[in-house]
């Protein structure tokens, strides 16, 4: 069991990968969902960097497919990827600071950049957006990334396994002469410190092709890798074996990746699946398909694809031809197409002749299809059952086929009901009113009543009761009846007023708190009430996400309504409220610089509808409701709130 728990952890990060998607960047990085751990107890984190907008001719026109297709596979893994898109040098140095510091011995780190790279006097640097192309050597070596400081940051972390993957061999078109009387194309080779993985996208001196040719979505190299990299049982030799067969078969031998390792030990994104425990998930799965089961079906046989050599798309080919056809059959016959139901139910059986659930629903809807006589005969048109107490059953015979019975006495039931009749069952009474009543039989646009009743003499106890004794009269006379004064009743009392007053909060974007003030003369009254969380906007400039680098995981909210509205009494301890009026909302980030920024696309103001219910108890009342503040964006809070009622 511990060798299954093993490699089932990052096949279901892979199974879910639908989860994982991109989003705008408002900030220059972001933080994918953290990761579980890996089979050998290593937290995994990736730094994926793309480079594409460098301007005119030396644009890059896939390098951000790479990124996102090579960070949305890394998640499925279980990596927390910190995804890097058209960072400058500036941007590019604070964010992989902040990506070192996450890393903690014993870490596995993967770094991964596309883009542009070249070689200065034997060491690789990779090039960020903005460098200038006319930039002498010095700037070059002073505002690039090299990747040997890379690996150096890595190896004072004390990471476990380092693994650098680097599609930047592309032919580099910014100006090479200052050491060189001839350009150098591609990278160099690198010395691989213990426990670190070097692969390059094309041999040293050579370059490796963007994909545009192949009419690719990815580079070349990625577009393999991202496929490899995913699959269950296979080793990172075996994975970059393959990507460099296929790159060179595709590429016609003109790229070949190539790779510097120096580890003490095999590693596996994904373990490969003992066969034991294959073959007790294919019992599992065929268990589930038998049982019809078709949805937990085909995810078990699709955790034996994924984690295994063999093939079972022909079994999760028909678990999903199953369970679409079953959902197809469900959805006509909850719209009573029945001969749609009936003929998806036979594509069903065809699949799964052993569906019992199936060959019902089928018998069903034939019968339902079955024609109902011109003339609907129910006989007897008069039943009767004992007059003894206990259940008795009357049998009734029709010719419909296909029928309801409606409008039964709550004394009886329908029992055994078959396309040819139905019996009733009856609950005799032994007081002394016999039971009678009606029901109808509709079949389609016909229908016949029936009449039903207790037959014979009901059962009665008698009890021996004594005779009263006479009652002897004396001659007193009658007395006369006393007159009273007629004194009018007073009239009925109206609602007592009552006055409101209750503090409480707000919970939507932010906190906030509120005072609400009522008054009601009668049944109904009215209210006002103010809500604010207290916080000064200050001078604060305005600006979009996009219009400074912002520090992460800092935000300040202001908020602000006033409103009022009705209230009313809907029983003794239960009111009501509604109202509405102006509300407003402001949200602020902090730049890098420690300023605080009023965000445009997130502060607005508008209209504030709100409505609610209070319980009173006593001379204390609780309120509980909601309100939603509409502008350009809908923001929506619930209020809650307690005070005194006299």
């Amino acid at each position: 069991m511990k060798q299954l728990f093993l490699w089932m952890i990052p096949l279901l990060f892979i199974f879910s990968s639908a989860a994982w998607a991109q989003t705008s960047d408002t900030r220059n990085f972001r933080l994918v969902k953290p990761p579980t751990e890996s089979p050998v107890d290593q937290k995994r984190k990736a730094v994926v960097i793309g480079m594409s907008d460098y301007g005119g001719a030396m644009s890059l026109d896939n390098t951000l497919n790479d990124a996102n297709d090579m960070a949305a596979a890394l998640t499925r893994l279980g990596f927390e990827v910190t995804l890097l898109k058209d960072n400058d040098f500036r941007n590019l140095r604070i964010n992989l600071t902040n990506w070192y510091n996450t890393i903690e011995g014993n870490d596995m780190a993967v770094f991964y950049f596309a883009g542009h790279g070249m070689e200065i006097e034997g060491e690789n640097y990779l090039i960020p957006v903005g460098f200038e192309p006319n930039s002498s050597q010095a700037d070059a070596q002073d505002y690039t990334l090299k990747v040997s400081n890379v690996l150096r940051n890595m190896e004072l972390k004390q990471v476990g396994l380092k693994l650098i993957i680097l599609d930047a061999c592309r032919d580099n078109p910014f100006t090479r002469s200052w050491t060189r009387g001839r350009a150098e194309k591609g990278l160099a080779s690198m010395d691989a410190p213990e426990g670190t993985y070097i692969a390059f996208a094309a041999a040293p001196g050579s370059t490796a092709q963007d994909g545009k040719n192949f009419n690719l979505h990815n580079g070349v190299f990625t577009y393999y890798l991202k496929g490899e990299i995913v699959k269950a049982g296979l080793s990172i030799d075996e994975i970059f074996n393959n990507v460099t067969g296929e790159v060179s078969n595709l590429t016609n031998k003109q790229q070949r990746p190539y790779r510097n390792i120096n580890l003490g030990q095999t590693f596996y994104f994904i373990p490969p699946m003992p066969a034991v425990d294959i073959l007790r998930l294919m019992q599992q799965a065929d268990s589930c398909f038998q049982k019809s089961d078709y949805e937990e079906a085909k995810r078990l046989y699709s955790l034996i694809q994924l984690g295994s050599t063999k093939d079972v798309s022909a079994q999760i080919q028909r678990a999903d031809d199953c369970l679409q056809a079953l959902n197809l059959a469900n959805g006509y016959l909850n719209e009573k197409k029945y001969t749609e139901a009936r003929d998806s139910y036979r594509s069903l059986l065809a699949l799964n002749a052993n569906d019992s659930y199936a060959k019902k629903q089928y018998d069903w809807c034939e019968v339902q299809l079955t024609p109902v006589a011109t003339t609907l005969v129910v006989t007897p048109k008069q039943l009767s059952f004992l007059a003894q107490g206990g259940t008795e059953p009357v049998s009734v015979a029709t010719n419909a086929g296909a029928y309801d019975v409606v409008a039964l006495p709550r004394w009886c039931s329908v029992t055994g009901k078959q396309p040819d009749g139905f019996s009733i069952a009856c609950n005799a009474t032994n007081g002394s009113s016999p039971r009678e009543g009606t029901f109808e039989v509709k079949a389609k646009d016909k229908s016949e009543k029936i009449a039903i009743a207790q037959s014979g003499k009901p059962v009665m106890i008698k009890e021996k009761k004594p005779k009263p004794e006479p009652v002897k009269h004396s001659s007193v006379p009658k007395p006369e009846p006393v007159k009273h004064d007629t004194v009018p009743k007073p009239p009925a009392s109206p609602h007592e007023s009552h006055f409101l007053l209750m503090p409480g909060i707000a919970v939507g974007n932010t906190i906030a708190y509120s005072l609400t003030a009522g008054y009601l003369p009668g049944k109904f009254g009215g209210y006002a009430k103010v809500k604010s969380n207290f916080a000064s906007k200050g001078n604060a400039p305005t600006g979009g996400p996009d219009d400074a680098f912002f520090a992460d995981n800092y935000s300040k909210t202001g908020r602000f309504a006033v409103m009022a509205g009705v209230v009313g009494q809907l029983s003794k301890p239960l009111l009501f409220y509604a109202g509405v009026g102006y509300g407003s909302q402001w949200v602020q980030w902090k730049t890098l610089s420690g300023d605080l920024m009023t965000i445009s696309t997130l502060s607005f103001s508008g209209f504030e509808p709100e409505a609610g219910l209070m319980l009173k108890t006593g001379n204390f009342v609780i309120g509980a409701g909601v309100s939603a503040l509409m502008g350009k964006q809908t923001s929506a809070e619930a209020n809650l709130s307690i005070g005194l009622i006299f």
